[in-house]
């Protein structure tokens, strides 16, 4: 998942542009990670469960990183009254 975050923090906006992309035909790559946890001892339906989990939860991070480095910074003096 580092490498999918960063590929996501390398444009700007790229989280949000991930979360608004259809998906094409990658179903190669899903298998061969999906056989990795399998090969494990993991079911299937776990695994495809597991790789959703991890891929949503970094696309929501990456997207409130993008947030917050887009955000103006607040004066102090406003923070601590």
């Amino acid at each position: 998942m580092k490498s999918f975050r960063k590929a996501l923090l390398c444009y700007r906006d790229g989280a949000r542009l991930h979360a608004y992309h259809v998906p094409g035909d990658d179903t190669g790559r899903l298998e061969k990670k999906l056989g990795v946890l399998m090969r494990l001892g993991i079911a299937e339906q776990d695994a495809t469960l597991a790789l959703m989990t991890a891929s949503k939860f970094t696309v929501g991070f990456v997207l409130e990183e993008q947030q917050e480095s887009s955000l103006p910074q607040l004066n102090k003096k406003v923070l601590s009254s």
